[in-house]
């Protein structure tokens, strides 16, 4: 008997009815970074201070807070607001809001058989 016809195998299976998801939430949203970013973005400077319960999610996005704010580097304080909010949609668009136009290069190739 081949593997997987066993009479047995498939007596217990019942057909979905169309239209039935058995996973409708799909797969679960942890995003332990984002988390923490938008975690440490609500917190005052005095509370910036590291804890031993922080996660290393939390503990990261907290030293680039504080790097953020004493040093002044605001690529640090942008990539935690990218990580917490997501990056700001960018739209490309030609004049007057036109799409871009793509024209591929011509290329003319001609041979000349009395050179040869």
């Amino acid at each position: 008997m081949k593997r997987g016809h066993h009479p047995n195998s498939r007596a217990n299976l019942k057909p979905l009815a169309p239209g039935t998801v058995l996973n409708p939430s799909g797969r679960p949203k942890y995003k332990p970074y984002a988390d923490a970013a938008r975690k440490v973005a609500d917190l005052s400077a005095a509370e910036l201070k590291r804890s031993p319960k922080d996660t290393a999610a939390v503990a990261a996005a907290k030293a680039l807070m504080r790097n953020a704010i004493s040093r002044g580097r605001f690529s640090e304080f942008n990539s935690l607001a990218d990580r917490a909010e997501g990056k700001p949609l960018q739209e490309l668009g030609g004049p007057d809001g036109q799409p871009l136009a793509f024209a591929p290069p011509v290329i003319n190739i001609t041979f000349d058989a009395d050179k040869e």
